[in-house]
């Protein structure tokens, strides 16, 4: 009588587990069905990133002095914003960027994709301008401490 009674409780154990994939199937069912969407989001990341990392190569240099500019004064507002923050605050400050954009997306996305669409955009161009500028003074290896960003 014991050891049915371990065994079951053993069993719902098991079942309550972290490493239950049975209560997961269903989300899983659901990321197989978008992948085609998935990948087509991707796709247009790396387009736009694409275009923004080419950008300081192909420009002329008039049209590209303001840009660096923009950048620039982008760049050195987040530094100003998050200047002498420590691990956790810094988290916090790109978690709270994070969730406001994504919360933005859903909300605004219910008008046809639109807003979602342009935040796609702007972060690929922005993310490709930022790594083609920085790739020639920092090397690849600065590449890398972009990529999250993306």
């Amino acid at each position: 009588m014991a050891r049915r009674k371990i065994k079951k409780l053993n069993n719902r154990k098991k079942s309550m587990g972290v490493f239950d994939f049975s209560a997961y199937k269903p989300i899983f069912k659901y990321l197989k069905e978008s992948d085609n969407y998935i990948a087509i989001v991707f796709g247009l990341f790396v387009f736009f990133f694409s275009i923004g990392f080419i950008f300081p190569y192909i420009a002329p240099q008039e049209s590209l002095e303001p840009i660096i500019k923009l950048v620039q004064e982008w760049v050195r507002d987040i530094l100003e914003k998050t200047e002498g923050l420590g691990f956790f605050s810094m988290w916090w400050f790109i978690f709270s960027n994070n969730a406001s954009m994504a919360f933005f997306s859903i909300l605004f996305g219910v008008f046809f994709g639109i807003v979602p669409a342009l935040f796609l955009i702007s972060n690929g161009v922005f993310v490709g301008l930022v790594s083609g500028l920085v790739l020639p003074v920092g090397g690849f290896s600065v590449l890398w401490k972009l990529l999250p960003h993306g």
